[in-house]
């Protein structure tokens, strides 16, 4: 098991969403990630839920996945006070997504093509060595922690977290 957390759009610091802690081994790209969406003969309803909160819960300037895109999502401890429609979008063709359970496949992938690149045939060898030849740093929550960044992948401005007060 290899545990990922997710980075926000620069890569250079953890996403407002992503798992964090000790125990995450690797951080790698997680928000608004853009994929292709197969499969459909037609555009596709999401419902985006997220948070309720008007400003980002962490304290983070840049506009995060807790502010954008413009929702009105509903959390699991609603009450009759937050209730609200969610925002609905239609996809077509592509997509954008945020959350760890997209960083996930990009660090699968990472050492998929690490096996295939090196003749490797047990995955949690070709991670060690992944991650020891390959993690650049990411800071997350105050920490520096271990980033694999594919090179297909493009990082995007974001303003800098706001110190707590």
């Amino acid at each position: 098991v290899l545990s990922v957390g997710a980075l926000r759009g620069d890569g250079e610091f953890g996403a407002c969403f992503s798992n964090h802690g000790p125990w995450v081994r690797v951080y790698a790209p997680g928000e608004r990630l853009t994929s292709a969406l197969t499969g459909f003969g037609s555009p596709v309803p999401y419902v985006y839920q997220h948070s309720t909160y008007d400003a980002c819960r962490y304290g983070f300037t840049y506009s995060c996945t807790c502010q954008s895109p413009r929702h009105t999502g509903q959390l699991s401890e609603e009450t009759a006070a937050t209730a609200g429609k969610p925002d609905q979008v239609m996809f077509e063709g592509l997509a954008s997504w945020s959350g760890t359970s997209f960083a996930t496949p990009v660090v699968a992938g990472l050492v998929a093509a690490h096996m295939t690149a090196n003749n490797l045939t047990d995955p949690r060898a070709a991670a060690q060595e992944l991650l020891a030849a390959e993690a650049e740093s990411a800071e997350v929550r105050g920490a520096h922690v271990p980033a694999l960044l594919p090179a297909t992948w493009t990082p995007v401005p974001v303003g800098q977290p706001a110190v707590p007060a």
